[in-house]
């Protein structure tokens, strides 16, 4: 029975020493988690930033802030910027302020060919920036600036004609994962 008692306390303080010894290696120093952070976000960039050069891409937006400073939560499926190759479209829709609206959905599209797509060359654990210009294809355009974090987190400050002026605020994704609602494009 001694025999018994004495080897489970030596495999109890066995493994007791041993959750010790794991425990300790799977703590991490702060400079050790931010090195590790660094690099998870550094990838994550790497991807966002091959999308804004494949030039196949949406950015759904889900805030909506005008000059202002006012802030609107709006619906994803109509508040968008997209891009496809050489095609881009630029849609705000805020029904409740705007009624009808020029799109037919609350708001505005402006639809045509991309005249300027200038990407800012990838850093390492920067923001991703891109300057953009859509040419509507029944007149007027709107000029994009693009910033992307890590997370995926976009804004984007949209100007253009007529003193069009507010930043969307959503996330930057593949095209083909996202459903949208497009109205008209501007006359």
């Amino acid at each position: 029975m001694k025999k018994y008692t004495l080897l489970i306390l030596v495999l109890f303080i066995g493994s007791f020493a041993f959750a010790q010894e794991n425990d300790s290696s799977k703590k991490l120093t702060r400079k050790e988690k931010k090195e590790i952070e660094k690099k998870e976000n550094n990838e994550k960039l790497k991807v966002l930033y091959s999308l804004l050069e494949n030039k196949i891409w949406i950015i759904e937006a889900n805030e909506v802030k005008a000059t202002n400073g006012n802030t609107v939560t709006v619906n994803q499926e109509m508040n968008f910027v997209t891009m496809n190759l050489e095609r881009g479209v630029v849609q705000l829709a805020l029904q409740e302020l705007m009624g009808i609206g020029a799109n037919n959905i609350g708001g505005v599209t402006v639809e045509g060919e991309v005249t300027k797509y200038d990407l800012k060359e990838f850093e390492d654990n920067k923001q991703i920036s891109c300057i953009m210009q859509v040419d509507n294809k029944n007149g007027g355009f709107a000029r994009l600036s693009i910033n992307v974090m890590a997370n995926g987190r976009t804004t984007v400050r949209v100007t253009g004609g007529y003193g069009v002026d507010f930043t969307f605020s959503g996330y930057l994704k593949p095209q083909g994962e996202t459903h949208i609602i497009k109205g008209s494009s501007a006359r």
